[in-house]
Parts: structure tokens; sequence; C-alpha cells
């Protein structure tokens, strides 16, 4: 009997949860799921999909894993020689999302000024304005 396993079983205030060591939700279906221990308060902010961050079984703070699920009752088996590892906290990816949205914006808008900035150069180099190129097409 693992007894660390037993104290997480008998814990009223700890559930466990199935988390996936991939890159993007896609993966979830198909991808190996490992059972972590979570505290139920930090359990009822979580959703699949979300990221969190997980010590190993030494509890050392190691890897950020995606959520596959959160399960209702504990699923702490005593007999298991798994010493499962805590879910430390979720990860707020939203300062990320924001910063990747704002470069890809920023991105576009310089591809945009980039392709005006070739057409104007391109048409003084040749000697012509917009207006003299729309009587060329007409």
């Amino acid at each position: 009997m693992n007894y660390r396993n037993l104290a997480a079983m008998i814990n009223p205030e700890m559930t466990t949860l199935k988390a996936c060591y991939v890159r993007d939700a896609a993966e979830l279906q198909e991808a190996k799921k490992y059972t972590f221990k979570v505290s139920r308060g930090l359990a009822f902010r979580l959703s699949v999909g979300d990221y969190i961050v997980v010590a190993n079984a030494s509890d050392t703070i190691t890897k950020v894993v995606m959520v596959a699920s959160v399960d209702n009752d504990n699923e702490i088996d005593i007999d298991d020689n798994i010493d499962y590892a805590w879910v430390v906290d979720k990860v707020d990816t939203t300062e990320f999302e924001k910063n990747v949205r704002k470069e890809i914006e920023l991105a576009v808008a310089i591809e945009k000024e980039r392709r005006k900035s070739i057409k104007a150069s391109t048409l003084d180099r040749l000697g012509l304005s917009n207006i003299d190129l729309l009587k060329l097409i007409n």
C-alpha cells in the first residue's frame, strides 16, 4: 500500500485530472494521458485544453501539460506503485495570446505598407502615376 496515495485518496479537498504532454488541443484525443492530483478549488477553474504546470513525483516543478479531463471523483489507486504528482497551477496565457495577436496584426500592417511602397516605387521608376496607369488600362 502506498501511504501517500492513501492520504490523497481520502482527502476530500482534492481530486484528479488527466493531462497530456501535447502542443495543442488537436493532439489530445490520441495522446497518452497521465493522472495528476489537483485541489478541488483549482480543478473547478480548469477546462479541457488549459495549460497547467505540474510537479514530478519528487515534488519539483518540471513540466507544462494540457488538461485532457478533470475527474469528478478522485481516481487514486492506493495499490498503485505510482507516486501521483501534483498540479501546481494553471498557466495564464492571456498576456502571451495578446502579444502574439498584436505581433501578427503589426506584421500584416507592415506587409501592406511594404506592398504599397513597392507599387509606388515601381510606378515612380517607370515615370507613371496611378492616373497614368488607369489611362493605360482603359
